[in-house]
């Protein structure tokens, strides 16, 4: 895990560190938790509302760390090739930023639950993950083009709050306690969506570095 962290640390602009690590974090998770607990506009449009522009914070702030990691012939990873370890340095900091990401997403379901939203939080969360860490992988192909990762990461909100949507209605069509049974076949399905997602984001992150490495060579 230490080594996982200080690979990661290594992609992190400094004021990344302190404001995208820590500050906005906070912020959004405070923002969440006094609607909840207020009550405000109805707790479950507010975490809809604040969970979307969480995913949206998280592909835009991703342009400053594995930004063009999946452009053919991006100079920006160019400096990991340069050392025998730089694809394993690679790897673990791309699992750190999943590991990252998973830890905001479940302090943000802690607040849900707190709620008393539990029936949706971890769904819904999971969900985040998935579209979050999916738009992160399009994002990445895209060569330093912030106006795109903008583009890519409204979508990605919009697409979170259709689908949130959707899980929501699935489980509120069905009657009586059936509504539990429904939220636990969500959570088990998203959960193993989850995981496969974030699996792909490290294996092909390294994988198109790795190939990019190779294809430099033949040239």
């Amino acid at each position: 895990m230490k080594k996982m962290i200080k690979s990661y640390g290594v992609f992190l602009p400094p004021a990344y560190k302190i404001l995208g690590i820590f500050l906005i974090p906070l912020f959004f998770f405070f923002i969440l938790l006094l609607l909840v607990k207020a009550n405000a506009l109805a707790a479950g449009p507010s975490c809809y509302i604040i969970t979307s522009y969480v995913i949206a914070f998280e592909v835009m702030a991703d342009y400053w760390v594995f930004g063009g990691t999946c452009v053919k012939n991006n100079s920006s990873m160019e400096y990991l090739k340069t050392s025998l370890k730089g694809l394993g340095i690679l790897g673990k900091g791309l699992a750190g930023d999943c590991i990252r990401r998973g830890v905001y997403f479940a302090l943000l379901t802690g607040v849900m639950v707190y709620g008393g939203l539990w029936k949706y939080a971890v769904a819904m969360m999971l969900l985040a993950d998935i579209v979050g860490t999916t738009a992160l992988l399009i994002g990445r192909h895209f060569d330093f083009m912030f106006l795109m990762q903008m583009a890519v990461a409204s979508i990605a909100s919009v697409a979170f709050m259709i689908l949130g949507q959707l899980l929501f209605w699935m489980m509120e069509i069905v009657p009586g306690d059936g509504k539990n049974l429904v939220a636990v076949i969500q959570i088990i399905v998203l959960a193993v969506i989850a995981l496969a997602v974030n699996i792909l984001a490290v294996s092909h992150g390294v994988g198109w570095v790795k190939g990019s490495y190779y294809e430099r060579e033949s040239d």
